[in-house]
């Protein structure tokens, strides 16, 4: 079953507890999402398996997501990961699904690209 975007805050709020949605993000997905990246990159640098291993069974999960808000959302995701100085995006694209490796591939090229189909 496909994660639809009515259902991903509450399934954020559910995975990750520790997670704090700041009422002022209210009605702005990317911004939680960019501050989730925040949160999953920070417990990469910590080496804490256990929320890496639980946020790549939800990005795996929203990645099968027909819904295109929940789509962007993952893509927001996948280039602050990409953009990140803090760590190697690779060591955890390498415990993805493949689908959601696809959509990494896709996502990065197509910013390296500057977001043109053309190039």
């Amino acid at each position: 079953m496909s994660i639809t975007f009515d259902v991903v805050l509450q399934e954020i709020k559910s995975r990750f507890p520790d997670f704090i949605i700041d009422e002022d993000m209210d009605g702005l997905p990317t911004v939680i999402f960019s501050f989730l990246t925040g949160y999953l990159i920070d417990h990469i640098v910590q080496k804490d398996e256990e929320t890496m291993n639980k946020f790549v069974d939800f990005l795996n999960k929203i990645s099968n997501s027909e819904d295109p808000n929940v789509m962007a959302c993952v893509d927001e995701i996948i280039l602050g990961l990409y953009n990140s100085s803090m760590i190697d995006y690779r060591v955890f694209m390498s415990k993805l699904s493949n689908e959601t490796i696809r959509r990494f591939q896709e996502t990065i090229d197509l910013w390296k690209r500057g977001n043109s189909i053309y190039s």
